[in-house]
């Protein structure tokens, strides 16, 4: 009877396992909701429909070719990105697609003519990818580039009289807006990864206690466990909970 219960419960535990060491945060994902494709192309429909209104006004688009060129490398590399696991690993894919979405909202930004524009927030996509590649070196370029990006197209809209002191009055404030925000979320997703990591070693930990024999032994591993997962925490409350793991398997 043992013999068949261990049978039917090992493959329900193996399951369980590879489900806990699977990352639950996914690049360009919230939750289950694609909010980088889904920001992609909102940002690709909205270039499009301005080119749109501005030939039906004007009559004439052909300032706006390589923009729309542009455009339809975006939508191209956005669709890659979101079905390719290969691409995305590549370190090429994640400069490439930051390269494009920088491009592709600067020109939206640029089409609203107006420096004001709440569009700006936009630039806080590339800054969510790059902080979803947890690269500090590839984050700070991306910020770098993305502001830039941003001063650039602020200098442009604002007319001549006063130029600098009021592309700057618009541009300071909201850069250290974008900026604030990517760091809140590169914190949120290094505490998403450091509880998955918790999670899967407190498994593994349940799994090695219930082959000790000693209390000895079984306290003295819960609490090293302890101490290693909850640095900041008294170690002894950590390990009472662990032990209460064992207990079940152990069947007193």
């Amino acid at each position: 009877m043992d013999l068949m219960a261990s049978r039917l419960t090992a493959p329900l535990a193996a399951g369980w396992r590879r489900a806990l060491s699977a990352p639950t945060h996914k690049h360009g994902f919230i939750g289950t909701v694609p909010y980088a494709l889904s920001i992609r192309m909102a940002v690709i429909v909205s270039i499009l429909v301005r080119v749109a209104m501005v030939n039906w006004q004007t009559g004439s688009a052909e300032n706006y070719v390589p923009i729309l060129m542009l455009s339809a490398v975006g939508l191209a590399v956005a669709l890659l990105d979101y079905h390719s696991e290969k691409f995305r690993r590549r370190a090429a894919g994640p400069v490439i697609t930051v390269a494009l979405d920088i491009g592709l909202i600067a020109s939206l930004y640029a089409l609203s003519h107006d420096p004001r524009s709440d569009a700006f927030l936009l630039f806080a996509l590339p800054l969510f990818i790059a902080a979803d590649e947890c690269d500090r070196v590839f984050a700070m370029y991306t910020l770098a580039l993305t502001l830039g990006a941003f001063g650039m197209v602020v200098f442009l809209l604002v007319p001549a009289p006063d130029a600098v002191q009021k592309a700057l009055a618009i541009f300071v404030p909201r850069s250290i807006f974008l900026t604030i925000l990517m760091a809140a979320w590169a914190s949120a997703v290094r505490s998403l990864g450091i509880k998955e990591w918790q999670l899967v070693r407190v498994v593994e930990l349940n799994d090695e206690l219930s082959r000790l024999e000693r209390e000895k032994e079984i306290t003295s591993a819960a609490s090293l466990s302890a101490s290693q997962l909850y640095p900041s925490e008294e170690p002894h409350l950590d390990s009472g909970a662990l032990l209460l793991l064992s207990s079940p398997r152990r069947g007193g």
